[in-house]
């Protein structure tokens, strides 16, 4: 009698290491932890500050989405809400926020040119733990990024990808050398893209669909058309000639139409990006289908995403008054617009992640998104009373639909809810970050079945 076939086989085959669907064929091999499936997390950062007032108003048993979170409504049953912690940083107000964010540390070294902090970020610690039997550890992209949030360990920033083209081919494809030894042009790395991974991944579906059952046929199947619709998008983008203009094309993406900037364009935020945020969201969304598609073929578990600031720095950010906004109208409703056009984003995320089936769920099920702002009062560069947000509960992890109050003049530390964020994932760590700013060590009141 055959041996099973583990999927670690079954990935290992190939030039091209793009991944499988889970399956319930796989649920008992070493591959894969028994009977469940992989857990996975997404980071979601916007830079500079928000309006805190308006993401949440009420009380913790009884509240009422605000302005910047109204797009996710329909899953509020998802959402936890974290009201009331102090995100610390030191060495600069920017660059100490940005530092700080994920790894709860101080910048180390010259605040306009270092990126170094002594520790690694929180994404990286649950990475390094559920990371096993994965192409890629984890994923980086950004629409802005002047400091790094993620860092790998000491001395170790990961630098993000600003271009959701080569993100595609960094995390999908890795294919290199063209004709004659010359780099291969896009089309070229497209063809190859088409022919060999997905042809390889076709391969791997021949080989296993003789054993597995109707559903995870299905599931095999939904994976090899999500993939060849992200291809397809980004090749269809491409396909500009001398006399053809697909500057304004609106390419089809599920539950909306986007137009990405054209292949070699300036993808890094700015000015006249921010300002057509028709193709700023085609960006951000292109970032939410890379990062959905690579958690469904199991190529990574963990996708960190900057989705920029949606409003200017100067001229808005440090501009409006947190607490009242006719002080200047203008630059608090520009911060409301950037945070629900982020939520929006957000809910596009967990819509694509929610139609992925798994087991006897969806991909979202076993996945939590957190999403957090640089600053608390980008006029102020503050971090105290910030607000954070989680969608899904990593399969289980602590009950969802709640608002999540911690008093502000407490001044805790966001350095508890990275803490029992790693909890999550099955990593027992007592406190997270510098011994400074632990705080209590967790957050308690999120109630994390550690």
């Amino acid at each position: 009698m055959k041996n099973k076939v583990t999927r670690r086989d079954i990935l290992k085959r190939g030039t091209a290491t793009l991944g499988l669907p889970w399956l319930e064929y796989f649920a008992g091999s070493k591959a894969m932890a028994a009977d469940t499936a992989p857990k996975r997390l997404c980071v979601l950062i916007n830079n500079l500050g928000t309006i805190p007032k308006e993401w949440v108003s009420g009380n913790a048993s009884n509240y009422t989405l605000g302005k910047i979170l109204r797009p996710l409504n329909a899953h509020k049953d998802k959402m936890t809400i974290i009201r009331g912690l102090s995100q610390n940083g030191e060495n600069g107000a920017h660059p100490g926020a940005q530092a700080g964010l994920l790894t709860s540390r101080p910048l180390e070294g010259n605040k306009d040119t270092s990126n170094n902090v002594q520790g690694p970020s929180f994404d990286q610690r649950i990475a390094s733990q559920i990371s096993d039997g994965v192409a890629r550890r984890s994923i980086h992209m950004a629409l802005d990024a002047t400091k790094a949030y993620s860092h790998k360990g000491p001395n170790q920033p990961i630098s993000p990808l600003m271009d959701p083209f080569k993100a595609f081919d960094q995390y999908f494809a890795g294919i290199g050398g063209g004709s004659s030894g010359s780099a291969p042009t896009r089309a070229q790395k497209l063809n190859i893209v088409r022919e060999t991974v997905l042809n390889d991944t076709r391969a791997r579906y021949q080989e296993l669909k003789t054993r597995v059952g109707a559903e995870d046929k299905g599931r095999l199947e939904q994976h090899l058309d999500g993939l060849n619709e992200l291809i397809g998008r980004l090749e269809f983008q491409n396909k500009s000639t001398d006399d053809t203009d697909m500057s304004s094309c609106e390419l089809p993406v599920i539950g909306s139409q986007m137009s990405l900037p054209n292949k070699g364009g300036d993808f890094k935020e700015g000015d006249a990006l921010r300002n057509n945020q028709a193709k700023y969201n085609a960006i951000n969304r292109t970032y939410m289908d890379i990062t959905a598609q690579a958690f469904a073929c199991n190529v990574t578990r963990v996708s960190v995403v900057n989705l920029g600031k949606y409003h200017a720095h100067g001229g808005e950010s440090h501009k409006a008054n947190v607490n009242n906004r006719n002080s200047n109208a203008g630059a608090y409703d520009a911060i409301v617009n950037a945070g629900a056009q982020a939520a929006q984003n957000i809910n596009y995320l967990v819509n694509t992640l929610s139609a992925m089936s798994e087991g006897n769920g969806s991909v979202m099920d076993n996945t939590m998104i957190v999403w957090a702002t640089e600053l608390a009062d980008g006029a102020a560069h503050s971090g105290r009373d910030s607000r954070q947000l989680l969608v899904g509960n990593a399969g289980g992890a602590f009950n969802m639909g709640r608002l999540v109050d911690v008093p502000t003049n407490a001044n805790r530390p966001h350095s508890e809810l990275l803490t029992s964020l790693i909890n999550c994932y099955g990593i027992n760590d007592t406190q997270f970050g510098v011994s400074k700013w632990k705080g209590r060590g967790r957050l308690s009141e999120l109630q994390v079945n550690v």
